[in-house]
């Protein structure tokens, strides 16, 4: 379940509307904190198969290279 979860999370637009919602009530760096904590703990604590962190590896890197930016 986990797994399923972290999937859904990391390849579709789950981040940018958590931010969006976010934006309302914290700030930028703390929304950028929380979301590059969460990417890295979706894909190293709940993708426990490895054929499946492969798959998702570049949604990951996608994910991660962009909430590192600027937004």
């Amino acid at each position: 379940m986990a797994t399923a979860d972290a999937v859904i999370h990391l390849t579709s637009d789950f981040y940018e509307y958590a931010v969006q919602v976010k934006k309302k009530e914290e700030s930028i760096e703390s929304i950028k904190k929380w979301v590059l904590l969460k990417i890295e703990r979706d894909f190293n604590n709940k993708i426990l198969i490895e054929e499946v962190q492969k798959e998702v590896r570049p949604d990951y890197e996608r994910q991660k290279t962009f909430f590192s930016g600027k937004f």
